[in-house]
């Protein structure tokens, strides 16, 4: 059973589900947004945090999102 759903842009309903959390609120069962997320805002992710030596190899995905009205079932690949 899942017990809350946080949908679309983490940048914006995550932070208002930690405050009901951290508050005692009671929790919605979905935090959601129509809001899209300022990639500007957006941290660089801190690659140097991950110790390459304790894999044997590692894939790596980053991604901001999709482009609004961006429709694929094909990743492109580069």
């Amino acid at each position: 059973m899942i017990d809350h759903f946080i949908l679309d842009e983490a940048e914006i309903t995550l932070p208002s589900f930690l405050m009901d959390l951290k508050s005692g609120h009671s929790l919605k069962k979905v935090y959601k947004t129509n809001k899209y997320a300022d990639i500007k805002l957006t941290p660089v992710p801190d690659y140097h945090l991950l110790s390459l030596k304790d894999y044997d190899f590692m894939n790596l995905q980053v991604s901001g999102g999709f482009i609004v009205g961006f429709d694929s079932d094909t990743p492109a690949v580069f």
